[in-house]
This record gives structure tokens, C-alpha cells and sequence, in this order.
């Protein structure tokens, strides 16, 4: 969790004045506004299309809409050669279980996926930034291929009599479909903004509950295991990842060590090191510590301080990708005076 935005008390005891305060409140209140998780700074996107900031949300959307044209173009070449299927894992064909979001139907259903897509995505990705959101969705897209393409294989080969799947209908059947990856999406915001209500003031959670289990429900009742592990190892790497991102407050989910090219962290091996050391060196020492007297610790100055606060706040809120170049240099240089000191 960021600290607070407040300024420490000077080094005589005393509060910093009301004119300092009200320095800081503007400041902060400027910046926030200027870069908060909401808005689009330089360093929010992937790059940018004429005025328009390709985000991950907005490259996840445009690739969906453009998979739709590939399709209606040619559906034997787009559609069947990236779904997945038992007879697609048969010939080893096996980058089909990363494209299979790829392969959507043209139906107002996907367009509704869609909408969905950008909607919750942006917003998911204004809470954990483009470079983690990214990984959600591969994280999503190959666990649950994966996860699919393992019970597929345990099916008997599909037979076909004038066109008709004969004997087990599941093992005829493929995973396709941007709408996979959309209901993992309702399920990380719920968990980002466990009390958001929708229509009608009714709580969020409980219509995403609704259609999970109406999704779950139909994949049992028509015995698709493929289907039905596809859902269900979405939805445990979306809960994964939203705990170890720090965004949800259910701490009853198991929080796992992710390396930092995944979060973005580029100080987490540091600190993890540093805080290693720190527990060697107590555990070293023991009992034979020496209380020593308190000497006074150096920090920064109180405006530096303040800014330093504000720009936690933005991590803590938006990930380190809402920083911008020169607010990622700044925090740099105070973790270095800090470091120093």
C-alpha cells in the first residue's frame, strides 16, 4: 500500500505551517489531475495512431474487430485454423492454443463481448496498467488453452457418419471466441471493485456470479470437460494475478511471487534482496544486539517528500505504467537520496 500523501514533521517537533499544507494539497491535486489513473499520459499507451493511445485494451479491441473481417473473408483459412479442437491437438498443431480468442462468430453476441472487452478491460487497466493488463491476457488466453487442450486429450477420436459427430459429440467440438476471455474480465473487476453495483443499485458481483454459473452449468450439462476447464482455470489465473497485483482486498486468495518483467516492478528483486538481508542480519545478531541511541534520520526535504507521496499514489492506483518518463526519473532520484541517506 502507498503511504499517505502528508508531510513529515520538521526535525524541531512541529507541524509544517498551514501555507506549507496548502502548497502540498494543491500540488497533488494539480498532478493527480494532470496524470491520475484516468487519464492518458505520454506513458499510457503502446504508441500512439494519429491522437489516439493504443492501450492494451484498445489493441486487445482491434484485434477482435479485425479478426471479424478475416472471418467473413475467408472462414476456412481464419475460423478453422485457429480454433481449438481434439483433431487440431492431433496434428500437433499446437499454436492453436494461444489464437483461439481470435476465432469469433458474427453475431450481435460478439459484438456485445466486445463492448464488454473495452469497457471493463479499459478500466481493469487503469487500476493495474498496459504492461500487467498484458499478462493478464496471455496468463488467460494460454492457461486456458492449455488447461483445454489437456482434457481434450484424454476424448476418443471423433467419427463422423454423413457429417454427424458420432459417438461423443464433446470430442467434435472446438474452443473459440473472445467471449471466454470477457467473462475472466468480469470476474477481475468484481474482485478489483468487489462493492461496484450495476442497475437498479444491485451489487455487480451478483450478476457476474449469475453467469459464471450459468456458464459452468451448461458446460456440465452437456458434459464439455474442454469447456468447462477452460472456464475455470481462466477464472483461477484471474484471481491469481488480481491478488498479486495488490488490487483486490481479499486476502484469502493465495498470494504468489511473480517475477518482475510481469509486474513491472523494476525494484521488486532489489527490495526482495534487501529485505532477505535485513532478516539474515536480525536473525544473525539475536539477543547480542546493542540498543544504540537514537540518532535522527535524514529524509527529504518536505516538498520533495510530498511529491515523492503523490507519485506512490499514482502507482498504487495505476500501476508503475501511469508514470510518466520524467515522474519515473524523479522517483528514481529519491530513492537514490534515500538509498544514500
Amino acid at each position: 500500500m502507498a503511504p499517505t500523501s502528508t508531510l513529515p514533521a520538521a526535525s524541531s517537533g512541529r507541524p509544517p505551517s498551514p501555507c506549507l499544507r496548502n502548497h502540498q494539497r494543491s500540488w497533488q491535486t494539480e498532478t493527480v489531475n494532470r496524470f491520475g489513473p484516468n487519464s492518458l499520459s505520454d506513458g499510457d499507451g503502446w504508441f500512439r495512431v494519429g491522437t489516439v493511445q493504443v492501450t492494451t485494451t484498445i489493441a486487445a479491441v482491434a484485434t477482435a474487430i479485425i479478426s471479424l473481417f478475416f472471418a467473413a473473408a475467408s472462414p476456412s483459412f481464419f475460423s478453422e485454423g485457429f480454433w481449438l479442437s481434439w483433431e487440431t491437438l492431433r496434428r500437433f498443431q499446437l499454436w492453436r492454443i494461444v489464437t483461439w480468442p481470435l476465432v469469433n462468430s458474427i453475431s450481435i453476441w460478439t459484438i456485445l463481448s466486445i463492448a464488454v472487452l473495452f469497457l471493463f478491460g479499459r478500466e481493469i487497466e487503469a487500476r493495474i496498467g498496459k504492461h500487467r493488463f498484458a499478462w493478464m491476457l496471455a496468463a488467460m488466453t494460454l492457461v486456458g488453452g492449455v488447461a483445454s487442450a489437456v482434457v481434450f486429450s484424454a476424448y476418443d477420436a471423433p467419427t463422423f457418419v454423413a457429417g454427424i459427430p458420432m459417438g461423443d459429440p464433446v470430442a467434435a467440438t472446438a474452443i473459440a471466441g473472445v467471449a471466454e476471455l470477457v467473462q475472466g474480465l468480469f470476474l477481475a473487476f468484481v474482485l478489483i471493485n468487489p462493492r461496484a453495483r450495476s442497475f437498479f443499485g444491485i451489487p455487480l458481483w451478483l450478476f457476474v456470479a449469475v453467469f459464471q454459473l450459468l456458464d459452468i452449468l451448461s458446460a456440465v450439462a452437456t458434459r464439455n470437460w474442454p469447456q468447462l476447464a477452460n472456464i475455470l482455470a481462466i477464472d483461477a489465473v484471474v484471481a491469481l494475478l488480481v491478488r498479486a497485483f495488490g488490487v483486490t482486498e481479499f486476502e484469502q486468495i493465495p498470494k504468489i511471487p511473480l517475477p518482475s518483467f510481469v509486474t513491472g516492478d523494476p525494484y521488486q528483486k532489489a527490495n526482495r534482496a534487501r529485505e532477505k538481508a535485513q532478516r539474515a542480519k536480525q536473525k544473525s545478531q539475536g539477543a547480542d544486539v546493542i540498543a544504540m541511541p537514537n540518532t535522527p534520520r535524514r529524509t527529504l526535504e518536505p516538498l520533495d517528500q510530498a511529491y515523492m507521496d503523490v507519485l506512490l499514489d499514482k502507482i498504487g492506483e495505476g500501476g508503475l505504467d501511469s508514470l510518466t518518463r520524467d515522474e519515473r526519473a524523479k522517483l528514481d532520484e529519491y530513492s537514490r537520496r534515500l538509498r544514500d541517506n
